[in-house]
C-alpha cells in the first residue's frame, strides 16, 4: 500500500498532513515521541492529538520514535521499503529561547535528526520526495550550528555570527544533500502556520507579499446553475473540490451564478466554503446551456486577471495554475464530433463567414475539425473577457435564430456559436489539453488515456445522490476520484442518499438523517426505429426518432442515476451510436418481434412482443446484478424531476409498482385511451424481481391474445401504484415537481423541452432520411 512517513505527526502541521494523506487513501506512518512536552512543559504535550489520530484515522500507524536514533529510523524505513511514496519532515525544536538554553539538544534534534531521516530515505526510498517543512520567520533559529556541505562526505560545522541561525542555512544543508545524492526534495517555509482550528483566510482578502503569492494567478472560478437540487449539488461538489485540491488557487474567489433563488440550506453550504452567490438572468428560455454566456459577460467577475468558467458537473483534482494562460483564451477541442465538420462548414457558409482550415483534431476519433470546443472548461483572460463574451453572444443569438434547414444538434448551439466566435475573432486562442477537461463518461478510451493524470474531471452524471463520485474506467481518474470521495467522507458525509445540500457534516451543522444506502438501479428499455409512420404510433413521431434517444437518455440519467441501461434492440434499421453513451448495454435481437398490435393482426406469429422481450431482458439483467431496483422506461417516455425514484416509490412497501390507470389519454386513431394500467414506467424492487419475471413468462397466452398491460393486471398482484402522475393520462400539469409523460404530442413535447431548457425542435431530429 502507498505509504507516507510523517515526522512530528502529532504536532500542528504534522497532524494535518496525516489527515490529508490518509483521506487520499494512503497509509500514513507517524513518528512522534512527544518532545514538545520536554521542550515546553506538560501543557504543550501532543499526546491527545496522537491518541485522536490513532483512534480516528484507520490507515495511521504511530511510532514513538526519536529521530536522533539513527538505527531506529533506518529500521523503520527498511520495514516499509518499496511502499514509501513520500517523507514529510515536520519534527523540530522551533524556539529561539530554548535553542539558546540548550544548543546541543537543539542541534541534535534539528540537524542530526534531519540527517538521519535523509540517510534512511537515500538508502531505502531514493525515489520518494523528501518534504522539509520549516516554520518561522527568516530569522527563526533552526539550529545554532549549520550543516553547510556534504560534498566531501562529512558534515562541516560553521559558527554563526550571533546567538541564532538563519533558516536559510538549514535550507542550504537540505539543498546540498539534494545536489550531491540526488534525493528529490521540497523545502516549504512559512512565516506562521495554524491548524484546522483557525479559520482560513481567503486569498482575495490576503495581502501577503510572499513570492508564492506573487507567482499565483489572480483568478476567479465561476459556474452557473438553475436552482434545482441536482445542479446546486454539482456546484457544491465543484466548490469543495477547488477548496480541497486547488493548491495555490484553493482559496481563490468562487462565484456561483444562479438563475433564481436557492434554498437557505444550500446558501449556508456555499457560504461555509467561501462562495459568492449572484443572480444571473436567463439567457434564453429555450437553451439553458447558453446561460454561461450571460455569466461570462457579467461585471461581477471583474477585478481578476483570469476567469475560469466551468460546467457544474466538473471537479478540480489538482492545482490548475500552470494552465492559466494570461495571453490567450484557452478551451479544449471537443473529444467527439457531436457537431460534424460538414455541419459546421454548412453553418459557416450560411453566415457567409470565411472558411477556416480544419487544423485541429478530435481526441477520441482523430477526425480533423475547426475550433469546435467543449465549453465545460474555459479560461478567459480579463483583458479579453468583455470582448470575447460580446462576440460569443452575437454569434449565439444568430445561431439560435437560424432556420430549421440548417442541420445540427441544437443541444450544442453554444458550442457552434463558440466556434464561430473563435474563428472570426482576433482574440488569441489555444487548445487546452485533455487533462484540463477530462471526460470520464465514455465506455472505451485509447490506452494512452489511462496514464493521463487529470487536473479537472468532467464527470457528467457519474455521481451518486449522496455527493460521492462513481467509479470510472480511466485509471488515473479513478485514483483522483477516490481521493475526492475520501475527503468528502472526512468532512462528515456518508455514502447515503442524502444530498450535499443536506449534509450531515458537523462543520455545516446539518443534522438530517441519512435515507439509507445509495440504491443500485438498473434501467431497461426497448428500441425500434425505422423512420416510417405506423398504425400503432400515438403522439408525435419525433418520439420514435434516433435523436430523441439523446433527450430520453439525458432525462433517465438525471432522474434515476442508474448503474446501467439495458437496451433491447429489435433489429431496428435506424439506431443511435450507443458507443457515445456511457453505462449502456445494447443488445440487438436477431429480428423484429413486433408490437403487440402487430401480433394481434397476425402479421407476426410469436408469443412475446418486442416490448415484453425488452421488459424481461432488462429484468433478468437486474436480477443477475442483485439490483435494488429495476426500472423499465419505454423509449418514448420522458421523466422529470429530482429524486424521482424516491418520490415514485414514496412510502409504498410493494415489490412491484405499475402506472396508475389511464385517465383522459388518447388512444389509437384519436380515440379515448382505455382506463388500463400503464407500463411505460415500471418499478420493481429486488425482492419482487423473480415474481415479476415468472408472472410474465408464465402467462399461457400470447401478447397478441392478451395485451401486456392486461397480463400484468391479471398476473402481478399484489402490486402497488407509482406515486407520480401522468404517463398517458391527460391533462399534464407541467408545474408538478416529478412526473413521467408518454405519447407526447408536438405541443406537449415543446412545453417539456422549454421546461428543461433544451431547444430541440421536431425538424431537427425526426425522420432523418426525409430531411436528408
Amino acid at each position: 500500500m502507498r505509504t507516507v512517513i510523517v515526522t512530528g505527526s502529532a504536532g500542528l502541521i504534522g497532524s494535518e498532513a496525516v489527515k490529508r494523506f490518509a483521506n487520499e487513501g494512503r497509509r500514513v506512518v507517524g513518528i512522534d515521541n512527544d518532545m514538545r512536552a520536554q521542550f515546553f512543559g506538560a501543557e504543550a504535550s501532543t499526546k491527545k492529538t496522537r491518541d485522536d489520530l490513532i483512534a480516528n484515522v484507520p490507515s495511521y500507524e504511530h511510532y514513538d520514535l526519536d529521530i536522533r536514533d539513527a538505527s531506529a529510523v533506518a529500521e523503520l524505513f527498511k520495514r516499509h521499503r518499496g511502499h514509501i511514496e513520500a517523507i514529510v519532515h515536520t519534527a523540530s525544536q522551533p524556539s529561539h529561547d530554548w535553542a539558546a538554553r540548550d544548543p546541543q539538544t537543539d542541534f541534535r534534534v534539528n540537524a542530526n535528526g534531519t540527517l538521519n531521516l535523509l540517510e534512511a530515505a537515500r538508502e531505502f526510498s531514493p525515489e520518494a520526495p523528501f518534504i522539509l517543512w520549516q516554520i518561522g520567520s527568516s530569522q527563526t533559529p533552526f539550529h545554532l550550528y549549520s550543516v553547510n556541505a556534504l560534498k566531501i562526505g562529512f558534515v562541516a560545522r560553521k559558527r554563526c555570527r550571533g546567538p541564532t541561525m538563519s533558516a536559510r542555512r538549514q535550507g542550504k544543508f537540505f539543498g546540498d544533500f539534494d545536489l550531491v545524492f540526488g534525493t528529490p526534495g521540497i523545502r516549504l517555509k512559512f512565516g506562521s502556520c495554524a491548524g484546522a482550528t483557525y479559520k482560513q483566510c481567503r486569498s482575495r482578502r490576503c495581502r501577503s507579499k510572499s513570492k508564492l503569492t506573487s507567482m499565483t494567478p489572480n483568478a476567479v472560478f465561476t459556474c452557473i446553475a438553475e436552482p434545482t437540487n441536482q445542479l446546486l449539488e454539482q456546484s457544491a461538489r465543484l466548490l469543495m473540490s477547488i477548496r480541497w485540491f486547488g493548491g495555490s488557487l484553493a482559496q481563490a474567489r468562487f462565484v456561483l451564478g444562479c438563475t433564481g433563488p436557492i434554498p437557505r440550506a444550500a446558501l449556508e453550504l456555499f457560504d461555509h466554503y467561501g462562495a459568492e452567490v449572484a443572480t444571473v438572468e436567463r439567457y434564453d428560455p429555450t437553451h439553458g446551456h447558453s446561460n454561461k454566456i450571460a455569466l461570462l459577460g457579467s461585471p461581477i467577475l471583474a477585478g481578476h486577471d483570469i476567469v475560469v468558467l466551468l460546467d457544474c458537473d466538473t471537479v478540480l483534482v489538482q492545482d490548475p495554475a500552470r494552465w492559466l494562460n494570461p495571453d490567450a483564451v484557452t478551451i479544449k477541442i471537443a473529444d467527439l464530433p457531436t457537431v460534424s465538420l460538414v455541419e459546421l462548414q454548412a453553418v459557416f457558409r450560411h453566415f457567409k463567414c470565411p472558411m477556416p482550415s480544419a487544423r485541429y483534431y478530435h481526441e477520441l476519433t482523430g477526425d480533423a475539425c475547426l475550433a469546435y470546443c467543449n465549453s465545460g472548461v474555459m479560461i478567459v483572460p480579463e483583458k479579453y473577457r468583455q470582448r470575447f463574451a460580446s462576440q460569443w453572444d452575437y454569434w449565439n443569438r444568430q445561431v439560435l435564430a437560424a432556420p430549421e434547414t440548417l442541420c445540427f444538434n441544437r443541444l450544442h448551439t453554444d458550442q457552434v456559436s463558440l466556434a464561430l466566435a473563435l474563428e472570426n475573432s482576433d482574440i488569441p486562442f489555444a487548445p487546452l489539453p485533455p487533462e484540463m477537461n477530462m471526460p470520464v463518461h465514455f465506455e472505451t478510451y485509447p490506452p494512452a488515456w489511462h496514464t493521463r493524470d487529470p487536473v479537472i474531471i468532467h464527470y457528467h452524471w457519474l455521481a451518486y445522490s449522496s455527493g460521492f463520485l462513481k467509479p470510472v474506467s480511466l485509471h488515473q481518474c479513478s485514483r483522483r476520484i477516490e481521493a475526492f470521495n475520501a475527503r468528502l467522507r472526512a468532512e462528515g458525509h456518508t455514502d447515503s442518499a442524502g444530498s450535499l445540500a443536506t449534509s450531515n457534516s458537523p462543520q455545516l451543522k446539518h443534522s438530517l438523517a441519512s435515507t439509507g444506502a445509495t440504491p443500485k438501479v438498473i434501467v431497461g428499455t426497448g428500441w425500434w426505429c425505422d423512420n416510417k409512420p405506423h398504425d400503432w404510433t400515438i403522439g408525435s413521431p419525433v418520439a420514435q426518432s434516433v435523436s430523441f434517444f439523446n433527450l430520453w437518455y439525458r432525462q433517465v440519467m438525471q432522474c434515476l442515476n442508474p448503474l446501467c441501461i439495458v437496451v433491447t434492440d429489435s433489429a431496428a434499421p435506424e439506431k443511435p451510436d450507443h458507443r457515445l453513451f456511457t453505462n449502456i448495454h445494447w443488445i440487438e435481437l436477431d429480428r423484429n418481434y413486433g408490437h403487440a398490435n402487430v401480433l394481434r393482426s397476425g402479421r407476426i406469429r410469436t408469443k412475446y412482443s418486442g416490448f415484453t422481450r425488452a421488459v424481461v431482458n432488462g429484468a433478468m439483467y437486474a436480477l443477475c446484478c442483485d439490483a435494488d431496483f429495476y426500472v423499465f422506461v419505454e423509449q418514448d417516455c420522458l421523466l422529470y424531476g429530482d429524486d424521482l425514484l424516491n418520490r415514485a416509490v414514496a412510502d409504498r412497501n410493494d415489490d412491484i409498482l405499475l402506472g396508475r390507470p389511464t385517465e383522459g389519454g388518447k388512444g389509437l386513431n384519436g380515440s379515448v385511451a382505455a382506463p388500463m394500467l400503464q407500463n411505460a414506467l415500471i418499478i420493481v424492487r429486488r425482492t419482487g424481481l423473480e415474481r415479476f419475471i415468472d408472472a410474465i413468462l408464465g402467462a399461457p397466452w400470447t401478447d397478441g391474445e392478451i395485451s401486456p398491460e392486461e397480463t400484468m393486471r391479471r398476473r402481478m398482484p399484489p402490486y402497488g401504484l407509482i406515486g407520480i402522475p401522468f404517463g398517458r393520462s391527460r391533462p399534464i400539469d407541467f408545474k408538478e415537481p416529478n412526473f413521467y409523460v408518454h405519447h407526447l404530442d408536438d405541443n406537449e413535447l415543446q412545453r417539456f423541452l422549454s421546461l428543461i431548457g433544451v431547444r430541440l425542435r421536431d425538424q431537427e431530429f425526426a425522420f432523418q432520411r426525409q430531411r436528408a
